[in-house]
């Protein structure tokens, strides 16, 4: 896994905090009324060619609900590794359970 290689907890956090808000972005614009491929072509950087199927597919497959208890539970969780010290993994683990 990401940590057991060395890679910050901060740093594999953040990656997922940015995925989930370009998710909630996209999702965002889909409740407004945009179609699916214009509202991820709307994404900066633009998705990478190969992701974009997957990433469109998480958008359907997640409600704005969802994807904002998503957000809030990573940044819990970095929050706590931040300020209490605890085990990155078991916070990282626990995140990614909920």
């Amino acid at each position: 896994n990401l940590l057991s290689s060395g890679t910050s907890f901060v740093v594999v956090t953040r990656n997922l905090l940015n995925y989930f808000m370009r998710l909630h972005m996209t999702k965002a614009r889909l409740e407004r009324g945009e179609s699916l491929q214009a509202a991820s072509g709307k994404l900066r950087p633009p998705l990478f060619w190969k992701h974009k199927d997957a990433f469109e597919a998480q958008v359907s497959a997640w409600s704005m609900l969802q994807l904002e208890q998503a957000l809030m539970i990573l940044n819990t969780a970095e929050f706590k590794c931040k300020q209490t010290g605890a085990d990155p993994s078991l916070l990282l683990s626990r995140a990614l359970e909920s």
